[in-house]
């Protein structure tokens, strides 16, 4: 199932799971993690660890350890899990497909869920490694292991939680209960320790998983980025179809078609900041044929992603994307509210009359009636107008004097 590579807002909002377990048998545990969304009240709100027990024999450690989130059965969570992440607009992320193969397993038949989580679900794995790519051969791991990714990003686990351990104490801590007929209270002091070294393993594996993720994703979209502004700045200014200096037109299409088969254009579009507008020079009309390139879906993010980092104060950018009906007709609400402003600031300038035009064209019923902008084009159309109106005039009255002349010179031409 081919699918896109995290990138570094999604893995920042991203919720992450992560299942233990013995691997005979189904789950014991699943661990999620994610960081809210600020807002008003909380602007620094703190990450959210849930860990969930599965498993039935082991439902008495909520009340019995006070450790574990609480006791639930996977397909109604899963669901819950699916509708949250769509809901808001969220990432399912684990390391490697085994997790998510377990919750397709407990979806069944639900064909519509399935097909959901699939467009909502990242592989860690992936971004990690299209990372390691980049380090010496001699760093490069053999087997993708998140340990060995953890070392890179400087992320230790104690000793006491690290891997290797969790499943024999679990099947010791299942058997123990099932002697004792699942009385959580009657296990032992090192039995309930090995609990929750069971739980700080999993709470681990989150953490760590998470600051991979945003490490990989980070590197991976600054070289991308790096890589697009290059493209753009090497294609030059020049736009014409065919041109001596720069070379006819199939050959600009060849060039433009490399470039996207060579890389991920939903991860370096977003990434385009207005230093970088600033800094280089940038050919925008190269760079709305490479949204071109993009699925609907795709070209919303980037737009999201521009109209957040300021990107669409450059007007000729602007000017480009509000008068490509494709881009602009999938533009978000918030993006043309954005593309809407920019114009009316630089359409406030009394020589901008183009802008004003463009800005009439599009966003006509969104400018109040005592709009400044408003009464500017009003007066420049009715001045326009009464110009064209002389001009006819002026034309007409030519026409009927050469009128007469023909005349005449007819009428002296049948006398003679």
């Amino acid at each position: 199932m081919p699918m896109s590579l995290l990138t570094p807002n999604e893995a920042q909002r991203a919720i992450y799971i992560d299942f233990e377990g013995n691997t005979d048998i189904k789950p014991t545990l699943l661990g999620i993690l994610y960081a809210p969304d600020p807002d008003e009240h909380t602007p620094f709100p703190a990450d959210v660890l849930e860990q969930w027990i599965l498993e039935p024999a082991f439902h008495g450690s909520v009340e019995g350890s006070k450790s574990p989130t609480g006791a639930v059965d996977l397909l109604p969570f899963a669901l819950k899990l699916i509708d949250r992440a769509k809901r808001e607009k969220r990432r399912i992320v684990s390391w490697s497909h085994h997790d998510l193969d377990l919750i397709m397993d407990a979806l069944g038949p639900r064909k519509k869920a399935k097909r959901t989580l699939e467009v909502l679900y990242r592989d860690a794995k992936r971004a990690g490694e299209a990372w390691s790519h980049s380090w010496p051969l001699a760093e490069r791991p053999a087997v993708h292991a998140l340990t060995h990714y953890l070392q890179r990003v400087g992320y230790e686990v104690p000793a006491p939680f690290g891997t290797g351990r969790t499943g024999d104490s679990l099947r010791d801590i299942r058997k123990s209960l099932e002697t004792h007929l699942h009385n959580w209270q009657r296990l032992t002091t090192r039995k309930r320790e090995r609990f929750y070294a069971f739980l700080m393993h999993n709470r681990h594996d989150l953490l760590g998983m998470r600051a991979v993720a945003k490490q990989a994703t980070a590197y991976l979209h600054g070289r991308g980025t790096r890589e697009l502004l290059n493209f753009l700045e090497g294609v030059g200014m020049c736009t014409k179809p065919f041109c001596t200096t720069c070379g006819s037109l199939a050959r600009k299409g060849d060039s433009l078609k490399q470039f996207v088969a060579g890389g991920n254009l939903r991860v370096m579009l977003p990434g385009i900041t207005t230093r970088d507008l600033r800094r280089q020079s940038i050919n925008v009309d190269w760079l709305v044929e490479l949204i071109h390139q993009l699925p609907k879906a795709s070209v919303r993010v980037v737009l999201r992603a521009w109209a957040t980092a300021g990107v669409l104060s450059r007007l000729d950018l602007t000017m480009k994307l509000v008068s490509d009906e494709r881009v602009f007709r999938l533009a978000p609400r918030n993006v043309r509210s954005e593309l809407r402003n920019a114009l009316r600031e630089e359409a406030l300038q009394p020589s901008a009359r183009h802008t004003r035009r463009i800005l009439f064209e599009h966003f006509d019923k969104e400018l109040a009636p005592d709009d400044p902008v408003r009464i500017a084009y009003t007066e420049e159309m009715a001045e326009t107008k009464v110009i064209s109106g002389a001009s006819y005039d002026s034309c007409s009255a030519n026409e009927a004097r050469l009128a007469d002349m023909r005349i005449r010179a007819t009428a002296l031409t049948e006398l003679s």
